[in-house]
């Protein structure tokens, strides 16, 4: 699937760009601006939103995108989120796959064999 392809590609691409930053980033997901001066983030745990102001800015128009915003970051606590799911059948069925390969992973996660552990015999704090 072509899809699935150009998604792996892109997030391989992104893996590898903050394994190779010097500098800890912010992680959320970020619109507009800059790497690392983005003018709309929304932190990991999707809690809090900052919205900077730009003078020039490609992804939306210049000046402020709320009245009276100023030129410092506005910081804001989320309440709801509404997400939009727009990819079509084929894009669902590779969700699909995912998220029966991530349950997959989560029950062998929590099947503990206590034989690979070893036993009494084999502990060296046995006298």
């Amino acid at each position: 699937m072509k899809i699935e392809e150009s998604a792996k590609k892109c997030l391989d691409r992104i893996v590898q760009l903050y394994v190779y930053e010097r500098q800890h980033k912010l992680v959320g997901i970020a619109f507009g601006g800059t790497m690392g001066n983005e003018r709309v983030f929304v932190d990991e745990d999707f809690a809090s939103v900052s919205i900077r102001h730009h003078a020039t800015d490609k992804t939306y128009q210049p000046d402020s995108l709320f009245p009276d915003q100023g030129f410092l970051p506005v910081e804001a606590l989320i309440s709801e989120i509404e997400v939009w799911g727009l990819g079509g059948k084929a894009a669902k069925e590779v969700q699909s796959s995912y998220k029966k390969r991530e349950e997959l992973f989560t029950e062998q996660r929590r099947k503990v064999d206590l034989k690979t552990f070893g036993s009494w015999d084999d502990s060296p704090e046995k006298i």
